[in-house]
């Protein structure tokens, strides 16, 4: 005789703390315009640097020295980027 089957559910949180450095001087006006005409609306370095980091979080880079489109390998654009620490929490539903 087999035991019915008790199935639990929960939402968990998950938070990566991702550092990101840039070289500024590669964010050119021309860089700028060609991205944001090409890609998707990044007005400054900082947006540049948060879509840099949703990148590596989702694992679309898992490592500076991978190409990203648009700024092609991270490390020849003078990225660095790496994840700082990852948070778990359980969610009450």
């Amino acid at each position: 005789m087999s035991l019915p089957q008790v199935m639990i559910k929960h939402s968990i949180l998950v938070a990566q703390y991702i550092e990101v450095t840039v070289d500024e001087t590669k964010f050119t006006p021309e860089f700028m315009a060609n991205f944001n005409s090409h890609f998707h609306h990044c007005p400054t370095v900082e947006d540049h640097m948060k879509h840099i980091a949703v990148s590596f979080a989702r694992g679309i880079v898992t490592s500076p020295s991978q190409f990203l489109e648009g700024y092609g390998v991270l490390t020849e654009f003078g990225v660095k980027v790496k994840r700082e620490h990852t948070d778990t929490e359980l969610v009450e539903d």
